[in-house]
């Protein structure tokens, strides 16, 4: 009983985001993504992946882990929106749980998290990030940012430092969040 009371502020929120971001789902591409979609295209998956590496030299793959993205659902998909939308809108109720896990841990309240992320589930100033495949680099690049900082937060608030298999993995995030778009 206690865990689908705790459950209750989740499922609406997600129903409010629903609500008023749903219709993204049912966008089609833009000229953006059109754009984006075609120069990931040009780029072989070996290139796009050592960018993705040597993230710090300018490289031709623009913002290789979204190039990875498009060239993926493009090669599975083709040109059809809707698995790219659905895999965005996941994101998005992603980085709501981090959100909400990062703000739980700084304030240590659960009502605190979940304020948060009332506040940050919907937004008409964010309809980019609703209607817009295109804003998939800020999707991606808020996932892994928040990742890593939760992630952060987490271990010094333990009282413990970063050891060498953490700081791989504080690093690992943070590549990805630098691969998904210049911050």
């Amino acid at each position: 009983m206690k865990k689908a009371v705790l459950l209750l502020p989740a499922l609406f929120i997600a129903l409010y985001f629903f609500r008023f971001a749903g219709r993204g789902l049912r966008a089609d591409f833009t000229q953006d993504d059109l754009m984006n979609m075609c120069w990931s295209l040009e780029q072989p998956y070996s290139r796009i992946l050592a960018d993705l590496v040597v993230f710090w030299r300018s490289a031709p793959t623009f913002r290789p882990l979204g190039g990875l993205i498009y060239k993926v659902f493009l090669d599975l998909f083709h040109l059809n929106p809707l698995p790219l939308r659905v895999f965005c809108y996941a994101l998005l109720l992603v980085n709501m749980f981090l959100l909400y896990a990062l703000a739980r841990r700084l304030t240590a309240s659960r009502e605190a998290g979940a304020l948060a992320v009332l506040l940050h589930a919907y937004h008409p100033g964010f309809n980019n990030i609703y209607f817009s495949p295109g804003m998939l680099y800020d999707v991606v690049c808020f996932t892994f940012s928040f990742a890593v900082l939760l992630f952060y937060v987490r271990i010094r608030q333990s009282g413990k430092q970063l050891g060498p298999p953490q700081l791989l993995l504080f690093l690992f995030l943070l590549v990805l969040a630098l691969d998904a778009k210049e911050m």
